[in-house]
């Protein structure tokens, strides 16, 4: 298990399913996450008014309303909190009212671990390490004097093939 996440808020989760809401506290805290749980909108709020939060969770329809009205108190507050909402009523009006509203980021139940993964990762300003990976590693370009000569005064490769460069015997290469 990962080790906990030092001076990070803990992520609040609201969801009227207790079995959803036990699954993504576990989820979140082997990633290291502190979670605190809500089981209505009531207490959201409740937890809300106590502390703060590094990151919302929450389902769209509750039993004593809609996660819509968590979003739009959040996104009004001086200090943003990402919000994510979650639902298994998924529809493209819904996503969109979602996120014009304010949320983070709009996902279908049922939630794969790499959705919630990357969720909580992106809305925490960290990428996943399987993310970094994805990304192709950019060589930064030779200093001028590191070129042959015949290229030294471009930022561009030399016009010439690698190996008919003037400025160099081996096969060169610009990147």
């Amino acid at each position: 298990m990962p080790p906990r996440t030092p001076g990070l808020d803990p992520i609040l989760v609201i969801d009227d399913e207790a079995d959803l809401r036990e699954l993504l506290d576990i989820s979140i805290r082997r990633m290291g996450h502190d979670v605190v749980l809500a089981g209505s909108l009531a207490e959201a709020r409740e937890k809300l008014a106590q502390r703060r939060y590094s990151l919302v969770l929450t389902d769209m329809r509750l039993g004593d309303g809609l996660g819509i009205e968590i979003v739009r108190q959040l996104s009004a507050a001086p200090e943003r909190v990402p919000v994510a909402v979650i639902t298994a009523y998924g529809s493209a009006d819904n996503a969109v009212e979602a996120l014009k509203a304010g949320a983070f980021d709009y996902i279908a139940k049922p939630v794969s671990l790499d959705q919630l993964r990357s969720l909580v990762l992106n809305a925490l300003g960290r990428t996943s390490a399987k993310a970094r990976t994805l990304q192709p590693a950019l060589k930064p370009p030779l200093p001028p004097t590191a070129r042959p000569r015949c290229c030294r005064g471009t930022r561009r490769p030399c016009r010439r093939s690698a190996t008919r460069c003037r400025g160099s015997r081996a096969a060169w290469r610009p990147w």
